[in-house]
């Protein structure tokens, strides 16, 4: 059997034997990937955005109703010289969500806008691959990436389509055209593309080793104390987790809760800690909180693609 179908067959235990196998099944693909290393990674910065802090870190004791996020794209060149690129997005306001809270803010959002400067110009690669398209539009983007495959989840292209009630305002209202994935499955040699529902409903991590290293690009959090509650330093992260007793943070805007802890397990499984901090798993979040002056006290510890 192997790691992918090992993970597919945890998921249909119950009870403790689900999240035991689940890591069990995480481990072992960590430890296949590792063996065939990428040749590099770096981010691409689109843009940031403002969204209610409520919505990304629900238990932290924060004066601020407002956090920013940094969303990013991933360029990977794989061990055979194969590009690719992870969750392009079109830059400025993208689902419904984000124009009411650009409408809400306009402070903030020119303020966001100043730094963000012009659109991404995408690098030539020869594989695109998006794993979640909450707070996501693709027309722009897709329209210079034509000439390449575009892959996506299957449940996250249907959820996009016909999104619940609680889902609609974070999907864009554009479609565009992508290849579905159906599950698992590695996309090159040493990159996995994960089935790991709950953040949305068909979001997708990607595993890859850099220099011997595990790492994970996700949406599952957006601050990588959330993988490590215990030892943050953003106010109340410590209390809440200590009194659920759980052992990540989940985004306040999860589709499913349960997945999503359950998605953030696997997820430590699989990701090796820091070198700098070793209570810090390697966690690269696609959307993740920065430093702004309208949130002076918040100095969250980033993630970081070592050398």
């Amino acid at each position: 059997m192997s790691s992918l179908e090992q993970l597919a067959s945890a998921r249909e235990r119950s009870g403790p034997a689900r999240i035991a196998g689940l890591r069990d099944a995480a481990e072992a693909i960590g430890e296949e990937i590792r063996s065939t290393p990428v040749r590099s990674a770096r981010h691409i910065i689109v843009d940031r955005l403002v969204v209610a802090t409520r919505a990304v870190i629900p238990d932290a004791h924060l004066i601020s109703p407002l956090v920013a996020l940094s969303r990013r794209a991933l360029l990977l060149v794989t061990a055979d010289d194969r590009r690719i690129l992870i969750d392009p997005s079109d830059a400025g306001p993208c689902s419904p969500y984000e124009e009411r809270m650009a409408s809400r803010h306009p402070v903030a959002m020119r303020a966001l806008a100043a730094l963000r400067g012009d659109d991404v110009e995408w690098p030539d690669v020869d594989l695109v691959v998006t794993t979640s398209l909450v707070h996501r539009s693709l027309v722009r983007s897709r329209a210079r990436l034509a000439k390449n495959r575009w892959l996506a989840p299957y449940e996250e292209i249907e959820a996009a389509r016909e999104p619940t009630t609680f889902d609609l305002p974070r999907y864009a209202r554009a479609q565009v055209e992508l290849e579905p994935v159906d599950g698992s499955t590695m996309i090159a040699p040493g990159v996995a593309m994960l089935d790991t529902p709950g953040p949305s409903a068909g979001h997708a991590s990607i595993a890859f080793s850099l220099g011997g290293k595990v790492y994970v690009h996700t949406h599952a959090g957006a601050v990588v104390d959330a993988w490590s509650p215990y030892e943050s330093s953003i106010p109340g992260l410590r209390e809440a987790v200590r009194l659920r007793g759980v052992e990540a943070v989940i985004r306040g805007d999860a589709s499913d809760p349960i997945a999503a802890l359950e998605t953030m397990a696997i997820e430590r499984a699989l990701a090796d800690r820091r070198g700098d901090e070793p209570a810090l798993f390697r966690v690269l979040p696609g959307m993740e909180i920065v430093p702004v002056p309208f949130m002076p006290l918040l100095r969250p510890r980033a993630s970081t693609i070592e050398p």
